[in-house]
């Protein structure tokens, strides 16, 4: 059975399981956190979520001003 290590993407933020061996230390946090559950499975993904309060850049952007009727 090959050996896991929990790892955090530099990235993104997700948190998700591997095979030690591939871990990229440039990419990759390595956790001290289990990898695997009771029975030995690699532990489902953990995706990293953007706070709603935190501003933005992307997306579109709208006027406040109203157009105005030709006369």
């Amino acid at each position: 059975m090959p050996e896991y290590s929990r790892v955090k993407d530099k990235s993104t933020g997700h948190k998700f399981t591997v095979i030690a061996s591939a871990v990229d230390e440039d990419a990759m946090q390595v956790l001290k956190q289990d990898a695997v559950d009771v029975v030995g499975e690699p532990l489902p993904p953990e995706y990293a979520h953007e706070s709603l309060s935190s501003p933005t850049t992307s997306g579109q952007t709208a006027t406040t001003k109203k157009e105005k009727a030709d006369d």
